[in-house]
């Protein structure tokens, strides 16, 4: 092969500069933003308490053996919100369970409902290097059940996220070591540029459960002996490792409803061959993806504020990157540039890294400081860029300067893979800290897993002055139910503070909620006067003053400001009342029950679509015009209508009212001047602040409604430093799940298996039916297939392939299985000697010897077959009959532990189904020892001298068996003291 031409290589430059340019310069609208983000850090459980902490300087990273010294309770899964199976829950890797709550909470960050993404092409990009128990869980399982693969395969982690939130999007792992994260959001820029996308979830978890990789690292010789990050500093001696969880939305401007910062371009490459090896990097290589950036994106070097350096404090990785940076960035700017690692306060969360850096620099970008580091003593010497003071390593927070701000991001892999990411920062400023221009409290609808969930949302609100562009984001994102949400709660929040608050468990069955309309004449300007705050009021009235004006009588503003007058009073509230009608239908709120009583009853044949608008409000204009003191009954009121179904004027109202006392806890808007009063119901009257308390209250009742329409449009996307949601997200964590506990390093001859015992297992259900004197005790032949399995496993090999001898079993304490819970089982067999022991909770519970038996069938002693039992002369017991004496001894037998058919009296023949259960077989051998005895004393096994299993041989003869009941016969031996 050979060298491309100068031409070629001109050309493919060109090509690839036209390629950046125009992933760079999208249409107006068209540009991909950064909509949402969430996160958890060493110390900080969201983005919040990561802010804070790098402003107030602390370092995030704790001693160095923490991780595996606790049970991992920040470890958890909102299992019932994934509809994960308890078993799946189970068997699912740590990294995932953070991190699929992580993503919901960006998502619904960027004031988008998970379940508005269902169907769209929405692309999942997950930057994952390595789990630290993939292979130790896999490896140790020994349950039989299939959650194993589908829990700890890796790619599974973005393919799980697009399977829950039922995405069309392209879903796959990115895996390049420390630029994982860079590179899976390369990805993501690129698709949503390329119409692949339309919003795209990049999130990446980096967990250090098992100490294994820690020590490969330290060999490698890239980590710090004293675990102190000194990054750009010059006794600055390798790397911390580190955790996090993070993620971020990307959406195109134009659907945004928030915006963090610009992704202007991205771009990789990657150093290739290098004399000083894999694991160097390449200063070179790291300068020409900079350069070519910049220059492909149309970006002046001068524009530049601040570059987040990849920054380890390797010996070798920050003299090469502050270099490159230099030569690339800082001998062209006009003036000097800052630079900073996110590394210094958290050490390197290697996958994750890139996008802790990134949300570093969005933190700048919001609240308008960059971020210091820390750690830094003395700079370490050969930085030129540094020392001829171009470059300048932030310290202090600092001012980022400039509206528009635009800031570079380096992630690096140790391998040689290459990311710069290239973020502008989004102009709209906040005015008057989005203070509402209008007086009108609003009303605030959420939902939760759990209660504390739901005042965690209200409270965040309450404690902050009122910002309409929040609310306005916790309006967008609760206008879809989510039934997985099973807490609701509402906030009337007014500019002097919190009106009212509740929340409530929603109910199983949501109450009746009856709206009822009657004459108003004398209350329905004070009504009025409180809606007309609200915009919608002014949408609908418009549509009503049109009909007014064709009619030729006064508007209904008119009517309001007009003194008393009879006429135009009976005209003005029913008027008001169909207002109030296309309101409750603007809301979509669809009450159980609309009724009317006279005038009322025009509103109620509106509400239900028996006449239109406009001849409702004709029909109110002749009302106006009739005698003030004429009946109004059905025939008058037929008379004044002109549609031809008129059955709904001919419903009384007090059948209505009567139905009511019937039910209770029933809610009633009352828009009439009539006072109802109801002990056993809610009775809402005309007063229009206890409107928006009961909207509230009947969200927290299951009615859900459309809240954002009663208010003016917030004119998305929301301003800069509008708060957060992510970091009001809780979960119902209630349930805890297994996660992988590191204990310390075994290095023995022993094969070693933990067993998690427990009735939720379906396979092990069976053991129920092992009941002794009222307990269910755990069967000691289960004893002796655990060790069977686990010689088996450890071998790669099948149970039913190793015929097996038991020597000198001791059964020392019984084990009672809980009906809830688990049982620990901890099986350690020598090899060698093949000598085994079983613990629980530290404790010695069973102990032998086990061998590999190839010769079983010349170390069995063969009793004499049995022919029939059609022997009259023979005494048989029945099933029936030999369970009622088991009964009468204290053993309450059930199940597949009652699979004695038949036997003798004397106990010396029987046969026993077979139930492809190792166990209850044995048991149920072990049965008819116990049947031998001539006592209603109560007896347990402590001892087994031996015993041998031949499968091979056994399961040849079960299906050498005719019978439809696979019935074996069993013969024992009371002087000898065997049974076989």
């Amino acid at each position: 092969m050979t060298n491309l031409s100068e031409i070629q290589e001109k050309e493919l430059f060109n090509a690839n500069f036209q390629y950046g340019r125009w992933l760079s310069s999208p249409p107006t609208g068209e540009e991909v933003v950064i909509s949402g983000m969430s996160g958890r850090f060493p110390e900080c459980d969201n983005v919040y308490e990561f802010r804070d902490n790098l402003f107030n300087k602390k370092e995030m990273f704790t001693e160095n053996e923490k991780r595996w010294k606790i049970n991992h309770p920040d470890v958890k899964l909102d299992a019932g919100y994934f509809g994960l199976h308890y078993r799946q829950a189970d068997n699912l890797d740590p990294s995932m369970k953070v991190l699929m709550e992580t993503v919901m909470e960006a998502i619904m960050d960027a004031g988008v409902n998970p379940l508005e993404l269902k169907g769209s092409k929405t692309g999942v990009f997950i930057a994952f290097s390595c789990s630290d128990v993939e292979n130790l869980t896999i490896m140790g399982m020994t349950e039989p059940q299939k959650f194993t693969v589908t829990g700890y395969f890796k790619s599974l982690i973005a393919h799980r996220l697009s399977y829950f939130l039922k995405l069309k999007g392209p879903s796959f792992i990115a895996d390049t070591a420390c630029s994982s994260s860079g590179n899976a959001l390369h990805s993501a820029f690129k698709s949503m540029r390329s119409g692949e996308c339309e919003n795209a979830i990049v999130a990446s978890c980096m967990l250090t459960i098992h100490p294994g990789g820690t020590i490969q690292f330290f060999r490698l010789g890239v980590l710090s002996p004293d675990r102190i990050p000194k990054i750009f500093d010059q006794d600055a001696n390798g790397y911390v490792r580190s955790e996090a969880c993070a993620c971020i939305l990307l959406q195109k401007c134009k659907n945004a409803k928030r915006i963090y910062a610009q992704v202007i371009n991205t771009k990789v490459n990657c150093d290739g061959f290098k004399k000083e090896g894999i694991t160097y990097p390449s200063s070179k290589i790291q300068e020409k993806l900079m350069t070519e950036i910049y220059k492909e994106s149309g970006i002046k070097l001068s524009e530049v504020s601040y570059v987040e350096a990849h920054g380890t404090g390797t010996q070798a990785g920050d003299p090469e990157e502050v270099n490159a940076i230099d030569r690339a960035l800082a001998k062209n700017c006009e003036k000097q540039l800052l630079v900073g690692s996110v590394k210094s306060n958290i050490g390197h969360t290697e996958p994750v890294s890139g996008l802790c850096s990134i949300i570093k620099v969005l933190i700048a970008m919001e609240t308008g400081f960059i971020p210091p580091n820390i750690n830094l003593k003395r700079v370490r010497k050969g930085l030129e860029g540094i020392e001829q003071n171009r470059m300048k390593i932030v310290t202090e927070a600092t001012e980022l300067l400039k509206n528009d701000a635009i800031v570079g991001v380096n992630n690096f892999g140790f391998g040689g893979n290459n990311c710069h990411v290239i973020l502008r920062r989004f102009k709209k400023q906040k005015i008057d800290g989005g203070l509402p221009k209008d007086d009108v409290p609003r009303l605030i609808c959420v939902s939760g897993r759990t209660n504390e969930a739901v005042l965690k949302i209200l409270e965040d609100v309450s404690n902050k002055s009122l910002d309409e562009e929040y609310v306005g984001l916790l309006h967008q994102l609760y206008k879809i139910n989510n039934p997985s949400h099973l807490y609701r709660g509402y906030a009337v929040v007014s500019k002097r503070g919190v009106v009212s608050m509740s929340s409530k468990l929603l109910p199983s069955h949501r109450p009746h909620f009856y709206v009822f309309f009657g004459q108003f004449v004398n209350n329905f300007r004070i009504l009025a006067s409180y809606l007309k705050k609200f915009l919608i009021f002014e949408y609908v009235e418009t549509r009503v003053n049109q009909i007014l004006v064709l009619n030729k009588v006064k508007t209904f503003k008119e009517i309001l400001e007009t003194k008393t007058n009879v006429d135009e009073d009976a005209l003005g509230s029913v008027c008001l009342q169909l207002i109030l009608v296309d309101i409750i239908k603007e809301l979509k709120l669809f009450p159980t029950g609309v009724f009317g009583d006279a005038s009322g009853k025009i509103v109620a044949a509106y509400y239900y679509n028996v006449i239109q608008l406009k001849e409702a409000v004709s029909t109110a204009v002749k009302l106006g015009k009739v005698n003030s003191d004429i009946n109004l009954n059905f025939q008058t009121l037929s008379n004044l209508m002109n549609s031809k179904d008129k059955n709904i004027l001919n419903e009384d109202y007090s059948a209505f009212l009567n139905s009511m006392k019937v039910s209770k806890g029933t809610t009633l808007l009352n828009i009439s001047d009539l006072r109802l009063n109801d002990e056993d119901n809610l009775v809402v009257e005309n007063d229009g602040l206890n409107l928006l308390c009961l909207l509230g209250r009947l969200y927290t009742e299951g009615y859900h409604f459309q809240v954002h329409k009663l208010y003016p449009q917030v004119e998305f996307p929301v301003s800069r430093s509008t708060s957060m949601i992510s970091p009001s997200i809780q979960w119902n964590h209630e349930k805890s799940w297994y996660t992988y506990k590191f204990s310390e390093f075994t290095s023995s001859d022993a094969d070693q298996r933990e067993y998690r015992i427990s009735y939720l297992h379906e396979e092990q259900q069976f053991m129920k039916g092992h009941c002794i004197d009222g307990r269910n005790l755990f069967p000691a032949t289960e004893y002796l297939n655990l060790v069977w399995q686990t010689y088996a496993q450890s071998r790669r090999l099948l149970t039913t392939d190793i015929p097996v001898l038991f020597e000198n079993c001791k059964f020392i304490r019984a084990v009672t299985i809980p009906n809830s819970g688990y049982v620990k089982l901890l099986v350690t067999i020598q090899r060698g000697t093949g000598n085994f022991e079983i613990l629980e909770k530290d404790s010695l519970i069973v102990s032998g010897r086990l061998q590999i038996c190839p010769n079983a069938s010349q170390q069995q002693i063969m009793l004499p077959e049995f022919n029939s039992f059609s022997d009259d002369k023979l005494e048989i017991l029945e099933q029936d009959d030999i369970y009622r004496e088991f009964y009468l001894r204290g053993y309450n037998y059930s199940g597949l532990f009652k699979s004695i058919k038949r036997c003798t009296v004397d106990a010396s023949v029987g046969l026993i189904k077979w139930e492809n259960n190792w166990c209850a077989f044995m048991d149920n051998m072990l049965q008819m020892k116990i049947l031998q005895s001539d006592t209603r004393l109560l007896f347990v096994p402590i001892a087994i001298k031996k015993i041998i299993i031949d499968p091979l041989k056994h399961i040849d003869i079960v299906n050498k068996q005719d019978s439809e009941e696979c019935l074996l016969p069993v013969y024992g031996n009371k002087n000898c003291n065997l049974i076989q």
